[in-house]
């Protein structure tokens, strides 16, 4: 039993016709998480953004057998007795990298 491991579970929905996809599970040790860009950010927000809704194209759906967008939804479906989490500091800005210096606060 690893006590950093835990399940992260992810669905997608077709645009064309609706079908959800079945859930897909994946083992994590860690979760990289990116900073917002509000002012003094928290924890929260920054598990907001890793577990918000997402477009993605060119997705193959199992029911219409058609490819184009698809939303996918990821959520903790387990989580482990010890959360690994790591800050996404660098961002790319006009070919750049730049490192987000923000304070993330961390409330219980």
């Amino acid at each position: 039993h690893n006590p950093f491991g835990g399940i992260l579970l992810s669905q997608l929905v077709c645009h064309v016709c609706g079908c959800a996809s079945s859930v897909q599970s994946h083992r994590f040790t860690s979760l990289t998480l990116d900073i917002p860009g509000t002012r003094k950010p928290t924890i929260q927000e920054c598990l907001g953004l890793f577990v918000r809704e997402e477009l993605v194209d060119d997705v193959h759906c199992e029911r219409c057998e058609r490819i184009g967008r698809a939303t996918k939804f990821t959520r903790i479906g387990r989580a482990p007795p010890l959360l690994c989490l790591h800050l996404h500091r660098l961002v790319g800005r006009g070919g750049w990298m730049a490192k987000v210096d923000d304070i993330v606060k961390v409330t219980r």
